[in-house]
């Protein structure tokens, strides 16, 4: 597992997206809280094992959540997914094919291979490749990317040069694909895809440091 998350060079990048992580949960898992440089108007990505510092940045940046999005279904992005929805009053989105992932049906399965069990969460929305999201002046381009998980997906804003990639790609590593559902061969092809993104883009990966599509690019990873 990389290690804890040192935000890529911000001097590097100019953006109009202010970006807030949290590491949290047992494994260190990168939840991002974005929102608009001049706005109120934020996104949660990737909602993992502390709902109350999740809760208490959010009231006390003073900002106004449109919706919980996660990167994929497995339990250490989601954890805290059913309870920001509830208390935000807030849409949770995940992609049709980890979907379910994330319900009743699937903590027996959870506890089976040893993940533990996490409150199950409906999905309001289904994410799918190129599917917009806006929210103020932020968008958010899903780009579907499996082989870590069935319906992983990316959030790209190209405006900003920002990739917020999930577990398809770390600083020098990409996703584990020796989980139920992973598929080498699938990460490689969604790899190949990212990897057509600018060389300057900012990586905020799932775990660990940020990086860039050019540094990522350099290492063969694959």
């Amino acid at each position: 597992m990389p290690g804890r998350m040192n935000a890529p060079d911000d001097r590097k990048i100019i953006t109009r997206m202010k970006i807030k992580t949290l590491v949290v949960g047992p494994i260190d898992t990168n939840c991002y809280i974005i929102s608009e440089d001049k706005g109120s108007s934020s996104f949660i990505i990737d909602a993992g094992e502390d709902l109350p510092g999740i809760l208490a940045l959010v009231k006390n940046c003073g900002l106004n959540v449109k919706a919980v999005l996660a990167t994929h279904g497995h339990y250490d992005h989601v954890t805290a997914a059913k309870g920001l929805k509830d208390a935000l009053r807030v849409p949770f989105y995940i992609h049709g094919s980890d979907a379910f992932m994330v319900s009743h049906a699937a903590q027996p399965l959870l506890s089976a291979i040893g993940h533990g069990t996490f409150p199950a969460v409906d999905p309001d929305g289904i994410l799918s490749e190129g599917h917009i999201l806006s929210a103020g002046g932020l968008s958010l381009k899903v780009i579907h990317t499996p082989g870590h998980s069935p319906g992983g997906v990316c959030f790209y804003c190209e405006k900003d040069g920002i990739l917020f990639s999930g577990d398809t790609l770390f600083y020098a590593d990409h996703g584990r694909c020796d989980l139920p559902g992973s598929s080498y061969r699938e990460m490689v092809v969604s790899l190949k895809r990212l990897f057509e993104l600018p060389d300057d883009t900012a990586v905020y990966p799932g775990h660990g440091p940020g990086t860039t599509i050019g540094d990522e690019k350099k290492r063969r990873l694959f």
